[in-house]
């Protein structure tokens, strides 16, 4: 009966938890970093400094302390003019390379945007025109200010890596409202038009599709700042996920700190009341001329706050008195590396153990591994065995060289109709279970998904019908029933989560075994137009739903003779694709399967190699292993010779095994293969992040 109930709550949870948005995620992520300290960060830090600009991995952070900001403030000012360069001379294509480098390394994102004044035609600075009311709907301005936000969001939504994956920002428009020095500030507007046009930023952006922004609400700080001075613009709490105040250091420390302080009390309690998050958006003292400014004065008056960041501004390589960082030459620089060693401060490295994505993290991590050896793998592990199943704590492989896998791997197949086990009678809750332990663990996950035929009701090995993936392609007759499909398999991932809530990342490797004939969706039942669709789909729903700690694998059959042309007929483009795999099972002699592994991991570790892929042998093994020697003399010189991530063996069941068993003849000869070097079970990788 508590299975019944563990299992009906697990799928009331899965019909009705929405999956995480990437922004989503960056809130969760940055709820989880403000525990650990406060971010430093610096604009525009990897484009130019106080000596130099436009060099590559530079940034005069870096030059001082040896690692980059935690966060990176961007500006998108002149974008709406068609500009190819923002401002400050800044090329976006150059921009939007650098935001998706520092979200690989673990980094946090904030942009502003300078706009130019959309009615006298000069830059941000010019206030005159009455610019907010001609913006809003009725006034002169407002066709081309549509227009400019258009050319904003393709922007942020051009900001993705190789995979497709956006790139979550922190998008901060309309800041330093409170003064009257841009042109959507206190003396050019009324508090209602600018809560208008930021009402309208923030629609229009979603509107087209923007979906990977936090909103930040910014003032400029105010002396004597009370709750009503902080808000009289404040656009309303839909339209605003983070606090934020921009306050300079250009008088004495005491004052500084008095003005920070006061903002950031103010503040604390507006965000405590309305659950939004806050950040010193802008600071810093021109030139740094206090050599102990960073320590003895901002760090002074942030420290006691909940504050996600503090972002210091530019280093401005064509004003020599607008640069508020640390430099080599300045002599703020000894103290700047006080500030880097403290405890709580934060910068990129401090934060990449806490990742973005658990897709980019684990990619990270298994290049980690990759140079100590591969992983071995076995399917369904801790299940069942040869002589036992559904017992916990046990595992064939633990019991026969004492260690678990490094990684294991579970099936899917059933979770598409809302079955409570899947196709091997493995209930979805021990699954559930059982993923998230192994993940603790330290060990790697991956997900297989043999799904029922949608057209004929059988299962994956039903290819009674060559009709079948056109069927559930957009248009086709099973379209709407496979989108239900695949929303339980998003449902059920979205459950994959620590108590901290974060997503359990996990190789996921839908459509296998694609050039056999054995599966609905292979060569002869599907044209290559028809799988790639199909790949395209599947993957563009998952994102589409949140699920960004899906590493995605591309996996093959033993073919023997691949060559690129034939190879690339199926693969989805290496923008889909992060892990290319290929099963492998040695069904016939032994003199064919070293001929055709050997000649197919030749081409498939080359071929990963050139594309920038991690490869792996995804499913292999000799049933029930009648030579006991196998191991050793056939199947390990062979992987000995590639850079593989890990081989996964597949499962042990009764009458039908591929890994390891102490009842076997073949487990003195596993014992050799655990012992060494450079195969890696969970204790070798479980610190490795």
């Amino acid at each position: 009966m508590s299975r019944i109930l563990t299992w009906m709550c697990l799928m009331a949870l899965c019909s009705s938890v929405n999956a995480k948005t990437p922004i989503e995620l960056l809130r969760a992520r940055l709820i989880q970093l403000q525990k650990r300290g406060i971010m430093i960060g610096h604009q525009d830090s990897p484009f130019y400094g106080t000596t130099w600009k436009w060099d590559e991995n530079r940034s005069d952070v870096k030059d001082v302390c040896g690692d980059y900001p935690a966060v990176l403030g961007c500006e998108l000012g002149q974008i709406e003019l068609d500009s190819l360069k923002n401002l400050d001379g800044v090329p976006f294509d150059r921009m939007r390379q650098e935001i998706v480098d520092h979200y690989k390394r673990g980094g946090i994102i904030t942009i502003s945007w300078h706009a130019w004044n959309p009615v006298t035609g000069k830059n941000a600075w010019d206030p005159s025109g009455r610019p907010v009311k001609e913006v809003l709907h009725g006034g002169s301005a407002h066709a081309k200010f549509a227009g400019w936000i258009a050319v904003v969001a393709d922007f942020l939504k051009s900001l993705k890596t190789e995979n497709g994956l956006s790139v979550p920002v922190i998008f901060r428009p309309w800041h330093e409202m409170h003064g009257g020095w841009f042109w959507w500030g206190k003396d050019s507007c009324t508090p209602e038009e600018y809560k208008k046009m930021f009402q309208y930023t923030v629609n229009r952006l979603k509107h087209y599709g923007v979906d990977n922004c936090l909103y930040c609400y910014s003032p400029g700080g105010s002396p004597g700042e009370t709750e009503e001075s902080y808000m009289r613009y404040y656009p309303g709490d839909e339209y605003v996920d983070m606090l934020g105040v921009d306050i300079y250091g250009n008088k004495e420390r005491d004052k500084y700190i008095q003005d920070v302080r006061q903002d950031l009390e103010v503040m604390t309690r507006i965000a405590q009341e309305r659950n939004k998050l806050l950040c010193l958006a802008e600071t810093g003292q021109r030139n740094t001329t206090d050599p102990e400014w960073f320590t003895k004065a901002m760090w002074e008056a942030v420290k006691e706050f909940p504050i996600s960041y503090v972002l210091l501004w530019r280093n401005a390589w064509d004003q020599p008195t607008e640069n508020f960082g640390p430099a080599p030459e300045k002599a703020c620089a000894a103290d700047f590396v006080n500030l880097y060693n403290m405890e709580k401060t934060l910068f990129a490295k401090d934060i990449a153990d806490i990742p973005y994505t658990g897709a980019a993290a684990l990619e990270k991590r298994l290049r980690a591994i990759l140079p100590m050896g591969y992983m071995y793998g076995h399917q369904d592990d801790p299940f069942y065995g040869l002589t036992w199943e559904w017992e916990l704590n046990r595992s064939d492989v633990k019991e026969l060289v004492g260690d678990y896998p490094a990684v294991m791997g579970f099936d899917l197949g059933g979770i598409e109709k809302g079955d409570r086990k899947n196709l091997d009678s493995v209930p979805f809750t021990r699954i559930h279970d059982e993923l998230i332990a192994h993940h603790k663990r330290g060990g790697i996950v991956t997900l297989s998904w043999h799904p029922r035929n949608p057209l004929t009701g059988g299962t994956s090995w039903d290819v009674s019908s060559d009709q079948v993936v056109k069927s559930i392609l957009p248009g086709g007759a099973r379209h709407e029933l496979f989108k239900l499909w695949m929303g339980r398999v998003a449902r059920f991932i979205n459950t994959l989560k620590t108590e901290e809530g974060i997503p359990v990342p996990i190789i996921f490797r839908p459509w296998h075994e694609n050039n056999g004939s054995w599966f609905w969706w292979g060569q002869k039942l599907c044209t290559d137009a028809e799988y790639k669709a199909l790949w395209n789909m599947l993957q563009d729903y998952m994102i589409s739903q949140g699920l960004d700690n899906l590493l995605w694998s591309y996996s093959p059959n033993l073919d023997g003779g691949w060559n690129t042309e034939r190879f690339l007929q199926r693969y989805p483009g290496n923008d889909r694709v992060t892990l290319i795999g290929e099963d492998a099972y040695q069904w016939g002699t032994e003199e064919d399967f070293v001929k055709q592994i050997t000649a197919d991991l030749d081409f498939i570790s080359a071929f990963a190699k050139d594309n920038g892929k991690i490869f792996a042998l995804t499913e292999c093994g000799y049933k029930n292993i009648p030579d006991a020697t196998w191991w050793t003399r056939v199947f390990k010189p062979i992987v000995d010779r590639y850079q593989m991530c890990y081989f996964l063996n597949w499962r042990n069941y009764k009458e039908e095994y591929f890994g390891p068993s102490s009842t076997q003849p073949s487990a003195k000869d596993f014992k050799k293969l655990y012992k060494a070097k450079n195969t890696l079970f969970l204790k070798e990788i479980q610190n490795i992040k």
